[in-house]
């Protein structure tokens, strides 16, 4: 079978994609990071919520997944691009609004990121506008991760750039070429702003993160998170049929 990402993790264009994709600008990039289990798991307890996940659970769950992604060579390569260990957390009350959700989960990505970056700040632009407007899309495959935090945490690497260039809708009509457990980014892509904003966010030649597992308001919105120099912005954006060299999306491998 021939891989569906090249040597630089980057998801290959599929044969007959109708959506719109440009080629990665170099400038935008990410450096992968050593992984420090036991110093990610402490930031999304310090700044979400205390777990009784265990350090050694996480790093065993982690690499139970990473060692079968890279036993299967049409998505191995994934693992040569950017990829990051996280873990979604048991979402103990029950909430099914995804809005209701975001709204409590960005408020610890403002803390996280403003611990790390003392000199700067964290600007959600949809604070208070999230509840009840924010549906899963279809084809995202994302749904199932919301009902799986019903029962318990979830486990899985988070590729942020394996969709660099692919426009939101290319973003979701390539998925269902992919294998069943990779699922279009939301939930994890901001439970790992809050576990890696060194990573994700260091300066202004960080991507833009699209998540585009989610619409905003409408069929015709969807959101994303922007940072730069000064900031960290959390927003909208429309005209998702418009491919960005300096945007991705992210992957779930679980």
């Amino acid at each position: 079978m021939n891989p569906l990402f090249d040597s630089n993790g980057r998801r290959s264009v599929p044969t007959g994609l109708q959506a719109n994709v440009c080629n990665p600008r170099t400038a935008f990039y990410l450096t992968q990071p050593d992984i420090d289990y036991a110093g990610r798991l402490n930031r999304l307890h310090k700044f979400l919520c205390p777990t009784d996940i265990s350090v050694d659970q996480f790093q065993n769950e982690a690499e139970k997944i990473k060692k079968a992604t890279l036993a299967n060579e049409q998505i191995a390569n994934l693992f040569k691009g950017v990829y990051l260990p996280v873990v979604i957390p048991h979402n103990v009350a029950g909430i099914t609004d995804v809005g209701t959700l975001l709204e409590a989960w960005l408020e610890a990505v403002g803390k996280s990121y403003e611990a790390e970056f003392p000199d700067r700040k964290f600007y959600n632009h949809r604070q208070g506008d999230l509840a009840d407007k924010v549906k899963i899309v279809k084809e995202s495959r994302h749904q199932g991760l919301l009902e799986k935090i019903k029962q318990g945490p979830v486990f899985g690497w988070y590729c942020p750039i394996p969709l660099q260039g692919f426009s939101v809708h290319a973003q979701r009509e390539q998925i269902t070429g992919l294998p069943n457990n990779l699922i279009l980014s939301g939930l994890d892509a901001i439970i790992a702003q809050i576990m890696y904003p060194d990573i994700l966010a260091k300066d202004s030649s960080t991507p833009g993160y699209d998540l585009s597992a989610f619409s905003w308001e409408s069929s015709g919105y969807s959101l994303f998170f922007g940072a730069s120099g000064d900031g960290l912005g959390f927003d909208y954006g429309g005209d998702l049929g418009y491919a960005l060299d300096c945007f991705s999306g992210g992957v779930l491998v679980w």
